[in-house]
This record gives C-alpha cells, structure tokens and sequence, in this order.
C-alpha cells in the first residue's frame, strides 16, 4: 500500500482534532481511527466531537494499526486456532478510549456521491471488535463507502442499574446511534450519501440494528434508510435481557458498591480490571449483558413479543383479542409504526449454533442425554409454561426416527438445528413476515471447505460474512478476517454476494444497481446477476439460496419451523387466555 497525498477538507470539521491514518490500497482510500465521539466518561452516554478549524490530516507514524479495542473478556475457546490467535491478538489492545470507526471509500474523483454501508459487527454483546473487518474490496467492488466501528461492550456498554425508568442505559446502543450522526455530519467528505445509508449487523449486531430500526430514540429514516440483518434480529429470546438488575446487583456486591442511586458514581471509580473481572452467573444460551428496557432506547413493549418468549404483556382483553385472532406473526406489532419506513434484507445459515458446542462435541458427537440436556436449558431460559411439553414435542420434531441407530454426530447435528432454529432461524422468519413485500430473505449454505469445522457440511454462522467482503478476492496477506483457503467457486460466490448486498445499499432492491450510479467498475468485472431474487411474501415465502450458486427456493425448514411459528406460540395463547379468565372471575 502506498501513501497518499492527503487533500483538504471542508473548512470547519470535527475531524482535525486527532491524526488519521490515511492510504491507498489500489482503488480505495483507507483511514483508520477516525473518533466519532469524545473519550466516552463509564456508564455515560458518548458527547459529540467539538467543532474547530480544519488543520490537515496527517499520516500517524507512531500507530499505523487500528484504534484499540472496547474493553471487554477474552472469549472462551471456541475457534479453530488460527482465529484465536487473530482475535488474542486484536483484543489485546484494549482501551475505554475506543469510539473509533474507519472508512474505505472507493478512490478517485465522482461526481456522484457514493451509499454508505455501516457495518456493526456482533460475536456476542460482550465481546467483538469490529475492526477485524476490512471493508476495502467491498468498497471497491461494490463501489460503496464501506464503515466499520467500536462500541461499547459488555458491562460496559450494557450495565442497567435501573430498567424502565427512563434511565440512560445501553450504551453500546448510543455509541451505534453517535456513529450514525457522525456519519450524517461528516461522511460527504469522504465521497458518501449521508441520504443513502444501509445498516449491516452480523449476529448480536443485527439484534443492535433491529433494536435501532424500532427504537422512539431514532427519528425514521433520518439516521439510515435500510438494513440488513445477517443471522439476528430482536425477536431472538437472546436479544433482550429481562432482568438486568440481578447482574447490576452482582456486580455491586463484588466491588463493595451500595445498591443505590450512588452506584454508578462507585462504579466509576473502580479500576477497569476489577470491574471487568466481577463475577456474574452466566448462563449458555443467554447473555449476562446486552440491550435492556430502559425506557429511552428500548422501550415497554417495544417489540410485542407476546407468547413468542417468556416475556410476559400486561393481560390486557384488548392484547388478549389481538393475540386470539392474530396468531403466528401478526401478533409481533411495532410501536410507533416504524416497520414499513425501511427496507430489509436478511437472513441465516443452514447451521447457526455450532458455536455452543466444544471442538470434542463437533469432532466425536453427542448422546441423546446431552441433547435433552442442552434443548432443556434452552426451553427453560425462554419458556415459563408448558416446558416437558415444549421438550418433548421438539425432542420428536428433531429426531430422524428412520434410522435404526441414532449416531452421536447425527443428534449432534439434530440438536444444532433445533438450537439455530429456536434462537435464530424462526425470529428471523417472523420478523421477515413483518416486512414482507418489503423484504429480501436468504439462506447461506455454502461450505467453506477449509473453514472451522471442514468436516461438517453447510455453513457454519459467521462463515458467510468472508463472501460479503471480499474475502476470497483478496491477497492472503490482506485477509484479516479469515485464514481460509478458497476456490474459485468461492469467488464467484462471494463476486455474486457482493453485487446483490451493493445494490440494495444503492437502491433497496439486490437486483438493481440503479442508473445513475457510478457502477461501472461493478459492471466490467461481474456478470449479470444468475438468478433474480424476489421479494418475500407470506404466502411463498421465497428465499434466495447461496450454495455452489444462487438459486430461488421457498418455504424454507417449513415443516420444523412451524413448531416454532405455529405450534409453540398456540399453546402459550391457551395459557394467557386461561390466565386472563381466571384473573377476571
């Protein structure tokens, strides 16, 4: 990479108060560590940058690297080595001074401003790091301004010591929200439409942004007028923790903290280690820290959702009405009507919760005993009613009672299914029906042949975010996101994916590249689009599979699926109608 020769910007700007790192990686521009808010105080919201006379930007000779890491625990052992290694090595820089996001813009003068793609990472809500993440071949390919952040994480970015009560929390949730508005005042000068911004989130980081599209905190279609949720959304029993005062309690006792107004004040003054190191009660499938009610960001009944979870409605006759007559999807209504004011584009992997097994389950398979047991600590964390019930008929649905034998790799692969679809498929499907006509729906089932698990076949979650990317199209030395090995079908795989994803940044439809667009890079290197992917309706339930190629299916897992979408949601409308007769005799 060489450097470049730095022009200057507009006059007045918030951006000449630190150094930027700034090259020229071929056809796009890079800068690194550009603050989107001040050094955030704990447990505040971030404060805007002030606005001062432009000075220049200059290369940083001292730290050429990113912006350190949001504080936050070193992950359990999940990964193949090398990307432990990787993200041993990316977390171990961490610092509170982390609203950092950069920027790959494609380079070279147009007189048309270029969308912006903002893409919020999520391994989990209490660990990431979203500069792993390089944006330059999507930008250059797509011919997209491409952003990636930090946000807080964690206790950190989540403490809630007062929930419902309008008070400030979420805090990884208001740095997303002071990127946005950075992006807004500023991205002009970096070749981006701040009138044509697209939100990407990946996993907890789609919850984030589905959070975002439904929050009275974000005015609609101000911030960013689409979305694209890859494998998350905020109908996931995960995405919301319902009792965020236990951990806040924990924590306090920990660090000798009174459970008072004075506890963030405490809090405060404790030495970051020790604060990180506080011993909470973690469970397996939920989070101990992540988006809360907190009656600004996230609000009562926000996203209704029902009988879906074990969140519990006020039983209301007329909420009871709406759920007896409205069920599966219908009954998921929004607060202030913010559903239809963007368009959506989302989807999961044929394989999403490999990540809650240890290598020897993946390598060896479990026994039926286990799979009763994972399967029962899920139905019990999301459930209150009719849980032997629940196991039972779910234990059957995802059990392939043809076969005589049933092998350890085979229940292995039975109780994925059944976790992926509970915690990510199904939310994922209801939230499609919400938007549908307004909505594209994918299913990623390619294998990565040299990726995590090269054994198991499918896609693994988080293997398709290389192919969105670029990843395959890359050197090897500039592959910061994986060490696969791929092929040539990978590329054209990932060339496919990156023209659909660019073109619904553009123009909100993945088979229109748009008019007046400076696309004509996209257009010499990429052949026409293989298949045409229509939009998702509730009655064919069209999807668009990335396998070997492209191809148009519909009603995907239909049959096991409607245990979650018809079955489950059924029994526990019997339950709050018995509920609300006997509260009303």
């Amino acid at each position: 990479m060489a450097h470049c020769i730095l022009k200057m910007c507009h006059r007045w700007t918030i951006l000449c108060t630190v150094a930027v790192y700034h090259l020229c990686a071929g056809e796009v521009d890079v800068y690194r560590g550009l603050p989107y808010a001040t050094v955030p105080q704990r447990f505040s919201p971030p404060q805007p940058l002030p606005k001062v006379p432009w000075r220049g930007m200059r290369g940083v000779k001292s730290d050429r690297g990113f912006k350190p890491a949001c504080p936050q625990r070193q992950p359990d052992g999940e990964f193949s080595k090398g990307r432990q290694e990787l993200l041993r090595r990316a977390l171990g820089h961490q610092s509170e001074d982390c609203l950092y996001l950069n920027i790959y813009s494609p380079s070279g003068p147009s007189s048309t401003k270029y969308p912006v793609l903002l893409f919020i990472q999520g391994e989990r809500f209490e660990w990431s790091y979203g500069h792993l993440y390089d944006g330059s071949e999507l930008a250059s390919y797509g011919r997209l301004v491409v952003v990636t952040i930090s946000y807080r994480l964690g206790i950190l970015g989540f403490l809630n010591t007062n929930p419902g009560r309008r008070t400030v929390a979420n805090f990884g949730l208001l740095d997303q929200i002071a990127a946005l508005q950075w992006i807004q005042d500023n991205i002009h000068m970096f070749g981006g439409d701040a009138g044509s911004v697209t939100v990407l989130g990946h996993g907890s980081g789609a919850a984030c942004v589905h959070w975002l599209m439904t929050s009275p905190a974000v005015p609609p279609g101000k911030l960013f007028h689409r979305a694209v949720l890859m494998s998350g959304s905020a109908l996931s029993v995960g995405s919301l923790v319902k009792e965020p005062l236990k951990a806040a309690k924990e924590v306090a006792h920990h660090l000798n903290c009174t459970e008072d107004h004075r506890l963030l004040s405490c809090l405060r003054e404790k030495p970051l280690k020790l604060l990180l190191s506080a011993p909470v009660l973690t469970s397996q499938i939920l989070p101990t820290f992540g988006p809360s009610e907190d009656g600004v960001i996230i609000v009562a009944d926000q996203l209704q959702f029902s009988h879906w979870s074990r969140h519990d409605h006020k039983h209301t006759r007329r909420g009871l009405t709406k759920i007896s007559l409205l069920q599966g999807v219908d009954n998921l209504t929004l607060r202030h009507g913010k559903k239809a004011n963007y368009d959506l584009l989302l989807g999961v992997v044929n394989a999403e919760a490999f990540s809650y097994f240890s290598e020897e389950d993946i390598l060896y398979g479990i026994e039926t005993w286990k799979k009763i047991q994972v399967l029962q600590t899920f139905i019990n964390s999301t459930y209150r009613h009719h849980q032997s019930q629940i196991l039972a008929t779910l234990v059957n649905e995802y059990t392939e009672w043809e076969r005589p034998i049933q092998h350890p790799i085979n229940t292995l692969c039975e109780t994925v299914e059944a976790l992926g679809d509970g915690l990510v498929v199904a939310p994922i499907l209801r939230t499609a029906d919400m938007h549908a006509g307004n909505s594209f729906l994918y299913v990623f089932s390619h294998h990565i042949r040299s990726g995590l698990y090269p054994q198991k076949p499918g896609c693994i979650h988080g293997e398709e975010l290389p192919y969105v990317f670029g990843v395959p199209l890359m050197n090897a030395s500039s592959q910061t996101l994986s060490s696969y090995n791929f092929s040539r079908a990978d590329t054209r795989l990932s060339r496919s994916v990156m023209t659909y994803w660019a073109n619904f940044a553009r123009t909100g439809n993945p088979n229109r590249s748009g008019d007046h667009s400076p696309h004509h890079h996209l257009q010499k290197t990429q052949k026409p689009l293989a298949e045409r992917w229509l939009p998702y309706d509730k009655i064919h339930k069209r999807y668009l599979l990335f396998d070997s190629k492209p191809r148009l299916r519909n009603h995907y897992r239909a049959h096991r699926l409607s245990f979650w979408l018809n079955l489950v949601p059924q029994l526990l409308t019997d339950v709050d109608d018995d509920q609300f007769a006997a509260d009303s005799s």
